[in-house]
């Protein structure tokens, strides 16, 4: 005779989580989601628009790479994708430019994989650096020294959430001046979104020139979506402590870098060649109303 379940069910913790080899997550994220341009963990992950081949990187390392080969406030080719030379069409110098012609597109099923990974992480490194429940301790196993660091308020993430922070302020910036910018404003947003955040001198001279070009200087620190709507889409961060208010995120630690794999890039697609993604969908428990991870740990 089958013993009955509320005789057993008293011997279970239904707090506890299911175990990940957090080995093979560390794996996944820095092998598939690092970098090409910077090697980093990717930042809100953007892809250049209709380019076809949905390779993925930080907003800051592609907003970059997008005007670096800016000349006399002009592209003398097209622009490529630094990881396979994918071509998108070219930028219209004529103003006002249509919404469409907007060379970036946020890569969503990059980011709901990257927050998987990350929430996956972040659970664990809190537990083991913040849980006073024996029984989720002894459940959390090993946590090395690397996992940690995607604790709440550790230098990984953190690092990353920075990153993020100016990935956004870039990439809003652009979509504002796009389709009345200029030669001269293009040429200024270059010097702005080249500029060290830590180099003062640098930063002063980009104030000076910004009132003449109409840039605003803001306080530093998918595979694509349907692209039809691509001129309102919302752009989804990694949440945590610190919000300031804006979307931005206030940090002291420096970034960390991680050594991302050599064939460059992140390549994602689905059987339909590139899905249309709801931003409302969640795929990790540590999601939160926009899209972001949750830290475990209250302030």
């Amino acid at each position: 005779m089958s013993t009955p379940l509320a005789d057993t069910s008293s011997s279970i913790d239904v707090s506890l989580k299911p175990s990940f080899d957090l080995l093979w997550v560390k794996s996944e994220l820095y092998d598939k989601f690092a970098c090409e341009l910077c090697t980093n963990v990717i930042a809100l992950p953007y892809s250049l628009k209709a380019s076809g081949c949905k390779h993925a990187f930080c907003a800051v390392c592609l907003v970059r790479w997008v005007f670096q080969d800016l000349r006399d406030g002009a592209w003398p080719s097209r622009i490529r994708c630094p990881s396979c030379s994918t071509s998108i069409s070219g930028i219209p110098k004529q103003t006002p430019r249509d919404p469409a012609t907007f060379p970036l597109i946020p890569n969503h099923i990059a980011l709901k994989m990257l927050h998987a990974y990350i929430t996956v992480l972040n659970e664990a490194a809190d537990i083991a650096l913040y849980s006073f429940r024996a029984t989720e301790r002894a459940a959390s196993g090993e946590v090395d020294e690397d996992t940690r660091e995607w604790g709440w308020g550790m230098p990984a993430l953190r690092g990353l959430r920075d990153r993020e922070r100016e990935g956004r302020d870039f990439v809003s910036e652009l979509r504002d001046i796009w389709a009345d910018a200029n030669r001269m404003v293009f040429t200024n947003f270059k010097a702005f979104v080249s500029c060290d955040p830590e180099d003062s001198a640098v930063l002063s001279d980009i104030d000076d020139v910004e009132p003449a070009g109409g840039i605003v200087q803001h306080v530093r620190g998918d595979v694509s979506a349907d692209e039809s709507d691509d001129d309102v889409e919302d752009e989804e961060v990694i949440e945590g402590e610190s919000d300031d208010g804006d979307g931005g995120w206030e940090s002291d630690e420096n970034d960390i870098k991680r050594s991302g794999n050599r064939d460059g890039g992140v390549w994602i697609d689905d059987k339909d060649g590139g899905a249309v993604d709801d931003d409302k969908d969640s795929v990790a428990e540590g999601d939160d109303e926009d899209g972001g991870v949750e830290d475990n740990v209250e302030d």
